[in-house]
């Protein structure tokens, strides 16, 4: 399947702490849009809007400030996330 063919793009990141050996994931509560999601164990991101301009940086951010209320926490993410070698993959669900 190529990219052309998804109905979406989206973009993810995976919280760690390798000192206590935790990662952090969010679960999906009863008001998600998609009903196969909700109650879902999740990585943090989401969609790549047209307002994104495609750049998954900027989809990241704007995805992680939704659910955070602490923009300084969200900007330390995105700027740690900007200095690794970015991988994709396509899910099919």
């Amino acid at each position: 399947m190529s990219v052309q063919e998804l109905d979406h793009q989206g973009v993810g990141v995976i919280l760690s702490c390798p000192k206590l050996g935790a990662f952090l994931f969010q679960t999906n509560d009863d008001g998600h849009p998609d009903k196969r999601c909700r109650g879902k164990i999740q990585l943090w991101g989401g969609r790549i809007e047209d307002k994104d301009h495609m750049n998954p940086y900027q989809a990241l951010k704007r995805e992680l400030s939704e659910e955070w209320r602490d923009q300084s926490v969200v900007d330390e993410v995105t700027r740690c996330v900007s200095l690794q070698s970015p991988r994709f993959f396509i899910l099919e669900s």
